[in-house]
């Protein structure tokens, strides 16, 4: 079964007062290179790796040099989110079975959650949505089934592909707190790094 990762990271970053998080230093290198190595590094056969840019997108791009990702770079990110999830649909190859959207600003989410989320899909048979959860709390990354793509391509504004998930049948997998953290601001970076030292 054939999986495409696509890393989120178009976004202005308009709450973090002028900084690109995504270009902030987490653990010795840039956000985004993080939450795309955690991509790669989820050790599944067949996945594919794409990272949606925007925002600085000369920048991002130079931050993610030397890993084996494709850049699709989304001109409309100022309208929100949506127009990265259809960008990354957008991008993938006819015989895709499923998307995962991964939020590039969601550092505590390893590859190893990314491998289980994925296991669950597969063990689904690709027919549902699977969603990483926090104590009971929906969280993300999730995998969206390819008979959602169309839907995604729908989608409008800043909001994600959660409105159409009572739809399908959902799978979740608790994954731990990184499901549910995302660092949005500056006071989210000093927490996070108060949290890991």
């Amino acid at each position: 079964m054939k999986i495409a990762i696509a890393v989120l990271a178009a976004g202005s970053s308009s709450r973090m007062r002028g900084v690109s998080k995504l270009l902030k230093s987490v653990d010795g290198e840039p956000l985004v290179r993080r939450s795309a190595r955690q991509a790669l590094s989820s050790g599944c056969d067949d996945v594919t790796v794409v990272v949606v840019t925007g925002h600085r997108c000369e920048a991002v791009s130079e931050a993610l040099e030397g890993l084996p990702v494709r850049i699709v770079e989304n001109p409309h990110y100022t309208t929100g989110i949506a127009s990265s999830i259809r960008a990354a649909v957008a991008s993938l190859e006819p015989d895709v079975d499923g998307l995962m959207i991964h939020l590039a600003d969601m550092p505590g989410v390893t590859g190893h959650n990314l491998a289980e989320l994925i296991k669950t899909f597969v063990g689904g048979r690709g027919d549902c949505i699977v969603q990483a959860t926090h104590g009971g709390q929906a969280g993300n990354p999730a995998v969206l089934p390819k008979s959602m793509f169309e839907a995604l391509k729908e989608l409008e504004g800043d909001t994600g592909a959660r409105r159409l998930f009572r739809d399908w049948q959902v799978l979740t997998v608790e994954i731990g707190p990184g499901a549910l953290l995302d660092l949005d601001t500056p006071e989210a970076f000093e927490s996070y790094f108060a949290e890991t030292r």
